[in-house]
Parts: structure tokens; sequence; C-alpha cells
């Protein structure tokens, strides 16, 4: 229920930090970045819960991080990145 909650933020951010003429191919390699995360994430964390399921919180934790780190950094940059 919850697992495209973040869709309308990842879309405002294509929309915001790309110009106009490059928002299309943003908006496409978002859509294929998110496809290719549902076919592949429940395969890894399979992998990852067999090997340790401490692990799989940890990477989890560290992706979080880094997230939140590059959001409050893009955050204080108005300009265009792309």
């Amino acid at each position: 229920m919850l697992a495209e909650a973040d869709g309308p933020v990842q879309g405002a951010m294509v929309a915001d930090l790309l110009l106009e003429e490059k928002r299309t191919i943003g908006f496409g390699v978002l859509r294929v970045s998110s496809n290719i995360t549902w076919v592949n994430c429940p395969v890894l964390g399979e992998l990852l819960v067999g090997i340790s399921y401490l692990l799989l919180f940890i990477l989890d934790a560290l992706q979080h991080n880094y997230y939140r780190d590059s959001a409050f950094h893009f955050a204080g940059n108005k300009t265009r990145i792309f």
C-alpha cells in the first residue's frame, strides 16, 4: 500500500531539478529504475536474508542515510543540476 507513496515526491524532484528539455528522459530513467527495483529487490532481499538477517537491515539503514544526505545536499542548491 505504501510502496509508491514517495512517487509524487520523486516526480516533483525530477520536474524541479531538470531543465524542461531533459524532463522526459528524467521521468523515463525514474520509471525504468523503479521497475528494475521491483524485479530485482525481492531476489536480492532473499539472498541477503540467507546470509544474515541483520545485514538486510544494516544495508537498508546505510541506503536511507545516503539518500537523506543527498536530499539535504540538493535541497540547499536551488540551481538546476542537469
